[in-house]
C-alpha cells in the first residue's frame, strides 16, 4: 500500500507547481504515522488540521503527536491557543495559509493532516469566509452556509482518504481510548481544570474531555460511589460510543468528495 501511495505522490509532484497534499480519515484511522512517512519522502512539513490540537494542554485526549514521534519534521498549528479561547473556521483558515504559505517558500511540500472536516474544507474548497463586524464565523455558523463566496483553490491538491471498515474501525477507537486512559487523560483533565480552566470553556467542550469533566463532577458529588472502577468503563464505553458516531459523520462528509484517493486498510 505505502509503496503505491508514494509512487501516486511523485507522479502528483512531477506536475505540480504549488502542491498541497491532503491526508484526511476518521479518528483513530493511522493518519499521524502515515503523515510522518510521506513527510520523510517528499522533504515535507506538516500543518494540522484537527480543531481540538490547536489547544494547548489537550495532548492525550486529542493523540497529539510527540516530539519523538515527529522524526524531526515541522509541525505548524500544535498547541496554539489557550482551552478558553474560541477558535473560527475563518481564523483557522488565516492561519493555514499562512503556513502553508511559509512552508512553500522554503520549497519544501506542505501535508495538511486531520480530521476537522469544515477546516480542511476551508482550504481544499476555496471558501472566502464572511466577515461580520466585530464577529467571527463559528464552526456552528459555517455548517449553516454561512460563507459568501467560493473560489477556485490556489493549490496544486492531492487529498489522500484512508479508510478503515467500520467493526475495525471500532476496535481500534476501544484500543485508543483505553490506552488513552491508561496514560492519564483522566488526570489531563484535572491539571487543565486546576489551571483555571472551566468544563464550558470551547477547548474542553471537545469529545471524552466533556465526558471525563461530567465524571469528575460526579465523583466530587458522591454520585460514582464506591464502584469507581465500574464507573470508569461505563466513561469509557461513552467516549467510545461519541467518537464512533463522530467517526460516522466524518466518513458520510467525506465520501461526497471525488477528489479523494482512498486506502482502504482491513486490518484492525
Amino acid at each position: 500500500m505505502l509503496t503505491q501511495l508514494l509512487r501516486l505522490i511523485d507522479v502528483f509532484l512531477g506536475d505540480a507547481r504549488r502542491p498541497l497534499i491532503v491526508l484526511l480519515g476518521p479518528t483513530a484511522s493511522g493518519k499521524t504515522s502515515l503523515s510522518i512517512e510521506i513527510a520523510k519522502h517528499v522533504d515535507g512539513e506538516i500543518v494540522n488540521a484537527d480543531s481540538r490540537q490547536l489547544y494547548k494542554y489537550l495532548d492525550i485526549g486529542t493523540a497529539k503527536i510527540t516530539e519523538g514521534e515527529m522524526h524531526g519534521i515541522p509541525h505548524h498549528l500544535l498547541s496554539i491557543k489557550d482551552p478558553d479561547e474560541e477558535i473560527t473556521v475563518g481564523k483557522y483558515q488565516e492561519w493555514a495559509f499562512s503556513a502553508i504559505e511559509e512552508v512553500l517558500s522554503r520549497t519544501k511540500v506542505p501535508i495538511l493532516i486531520g480530521g476537522s472536516m469544515l477546516y480542511i474544507a476551508s482550504i481544499t474548497d476555496g471558501y472566502v469566509m464572511e466577515r461580520r463586524p466585530n464577529a467571527e464565523i463559528s464552526t456552528a455558523s459555517a455548517r449553516q452556509g454561512t460563507k459568501n463566496e467560493q473560489k477556485k483553490c490556489s493549490y496544486d491538491l492531492l487529498i489522500i482518504g484512508i479508510s478503515v471498515p467500520r467493526d475495525a474501525l471500532r476496535k481500534r477507537i476501544e484500543r485508543r481510548v483505553d490506552e488513552m486512559m491508561k496514560q492519564g487523560w483522566i488526570d489531563e483533565v484535572r491539571s487543565i481544570l486546576a489551571r483555571g480552566y472551566s468544563p464550558a470553556d470551547p477547548g474542553m467542550e471537545s469529545h471524552g474531555y466533556r465526558e471525563i469533566c461530567e465524571y469528575l463532577e460526579e465523583l466530587e458529588g458522591g454520585e460514582v460511589g464506591e464502584e469507581i472502577e465500574e464507573a470508569k468503563e461505563r466513561l469509557k464505553q461513552r467516549i467510545v460510543t461519541k467518537t464512533c458516531q463522530y467517526a460516522k459523520r466524518q466518513l458520510t462528509w467525506w465520501r461526497k468528495d471525488g477528489r479523494i484517493h482512498w486506502i482502504h486498510t482491513s486490518d484492525s
